[in-house]
């Protein structure tokens, strides 16, 4: 891995773990976060189930997985959950893997349940505060794509990343905007800022 990549995952894990997780964790229930990579290998819960992060409620002797994504767009406010579904040199996307994983929910592969889409404000100095965060069951992302119609005006889209979002390189996304996942009845939560 290269330690650009190594340098983003860890940026978007402090993101997660200091500003997303305080102002998430009492709309959900509670309890604390572990970050896989203090679990286990760095990236292999990751790649291959898409968990970020375990909900662990001690007291309950409950566990989950929760898929997390921290953006920092500093020209454009997003609405929208994003599964990534093309990157140069990667062989199984990350929807195709989520995808599979839910279509075979019988065989037991393990996916996140929960999908936390997180938004900051433009970085100040190495400081950037959060603004939101969407909530939903990442099944529901799924179908939405796998169901849904495509297209700008439908349920779903496709966009790549690029310089015009600030971005350094080109990935190619499937984008489900928050009001698609409320239209289709599914649970939903908008989580701002409440300080």
């Amino acid at each position: 891995m290269s330690q650009a990549i190594e340098k983003a995952i860890a940026t978007t894990q402090q993101a997660f773990i200091h500003g997303v997780w305080p102002e998430v964790s009492c709309v959900i229930g509670g309890g604390r976060i572990i970050p896989v990579e203090n679990v286990s290998d760095k990236k292999f819960l990751d790649t291959y189930s898409g968990i970020d992060h375990w909900h662990v409620l001690d007291g309950r002797n409950l566990i989950r997985g929760i898929a997390s994504r921290c953006q920092w767009p500093l020209y454009k406010r997003f609405q929208s959950f994003t599964v990534r579904i093309g990157r140069a040199n990667v062989a199984a996307t990350e929807l195709a893997k989520r995808m599979h994983a839910m279509e075979n929910a019988e065989k037991g592969w393990l996916r996140p349940h929960l999908f936390i889409q997180a938004f900051f404000g433009p970085p100040k100095g190495s400081y950037s505060q959060f603004l939101y965060a969407g909530i939903a069951r990442m099944d529901d992302i799924l179908r939405i794509i796998r169901d849904g119609k495509e297209g700008r005006d439908a349920d779903w889209y496709v966009d790549t990343t690029s310089t015009k979002y600030g971005q350094t390189d080109a990935k190619r996304f499937a984008v489900v905007p928050f009001d698609t996942v409320k239209r289709w009845g599914c649970d939903f939560i908008l989580c701002e800022k409440t300080k």
